[in-house]
C-alpha cells in the first residue's frame, strides 16, 4: 500500500537586506531603463486633466501639444508626484539616438532643461505640489541664417505651393507656421494696394505687418490661389 504524498513545507520568508532605493539614488542607467516602460493609466489620465485646464486657461494647440510631449517624456523618467526625481530626469537628460531611439551620453541643452521646468511647473501647479524649481541658465547662440546660394537650392528642390511658401518666408523672414498653417496667411491677410502682409506672431498672437517687395507680387498671386 502506497503511503500518501506529503507537501512540502512552504520555504520561510526571507527578510529583506537591501536599503530601499532613494529617488536621489537613481543612476542614469536606471533612469535609461525606466525609458523603456510605458506610462500607467492612472499617470495618462493626471496628465489630460492638466492639458484639458491648459487649454480652458486658452492655451493654443502647438504649446498644448508640447506640454503633452515633454510632460510625458517626464513621465518615463520619473514618477511626476516625487518633485526630487523629476528634478534629477531634468538634471540626468539625455538626447535620443536617432538610430536605437534610445537615451545617448550626449545632455541636452540648458535652454531645453528650462522648457522641461516650465512644462512640469504647470504640472505643479495644478496639483498644487511644493516644487522650488531649479534654474538653468539658458545657453546663448548665435542664428547663422543660411545664405542666398542656399535659399536658392532649397526653393530649387521644391515643388508647387511649397516652393511659394519657401520664397515668401526667405523674402519676408516670416516662420514657416506663420506663412501655413492654421495661424497662417490668408487671402485677406495680403495688402496689394498698401503693399504690406500681415501676419500672426505665434507667440503671443499678435499682429505685425511686413512689406511686399516687388519680387513678392507673383509668389504672393500664386499664394492666393493655392489658399
Amino acid at each position: 500500500m502506497k503511503s500518501p504524498k506529503v507537501a512540502a513545507p512552504a520555504p520561510l520568508p526571507v527578510p529583506e537586506t537591501r536599503a530601499p532605493l532613494s529617488v536621489l539614488s537613481y543612476s542614469p542607467t536606471a533612469i535609461k531603463q525606466q525609458h523603456r516602460v510605458s506610462i500607467d493609466t492612472k499617470t495618462l489620465l493626471k496628465i489630460e486633466e492638466v492639458k484639458l485646464h491648459l487649454e480652458c486657461k486658452g492655451k493654443s494647440a502647438n504649446p498644448l501639444d508640447g506640454f503633452e510631449r515633454h510632460i510625458k517624456q517626464l513621465a518615463l523618467r520619473a514618477d511626476l508626484d516625487i518633485p526630487q526625481g523629476v528634478e534629477l530626469a531634468i538634471a540626468r537628460y539625455k538626447l535620443l539616438d536617432l538610430r536605437t531611439w534610445k537615451p545617448s551620453n550626449q545632455p541636452v541643452s540648458n535652454t531645453y532643461k528650462q522648457k522641461l521646468c516650465d512644462h512640469y511647473n504647470h504640472y505643479c501647479k495644478f496639483y498644487k505640489i511644493n516644487w522650488e524649481r531649479p534654474v538653468y541658465k539658458q545657453d546663448t547662440r548665435g542664428i547663422q541664417p543660411p545664405t542666398e546660394e542656399q535659399c536658392q537650392m532649397l526653393m530649387a528642390s521644391a515643388r508647387g505651393a511649397l516652393s511659394i511658401r519657401l520664397d515668401i518666408s526667405i523674402q519676408t523672414g516670416l516662420r514657416p507656421i506663420e506663412v501655413q498653417g492654421y495661424k497662417g496667411l490668408r487671402v485677406k491677410d495680403i495688402h496689394f494696394d498698401q503693399k504690406t502682409i500681415t501676419a500672426l506672431n505665434t507667440k503671443g498672437a499678435r499682429a505685425f505687418q511686413v512689406p511686399i517687395i516687388p519680387d513678392l507680387n507673383t509668389p504672393l498671386e500664386q499664394c492666393m490661389l493655392h489658399t
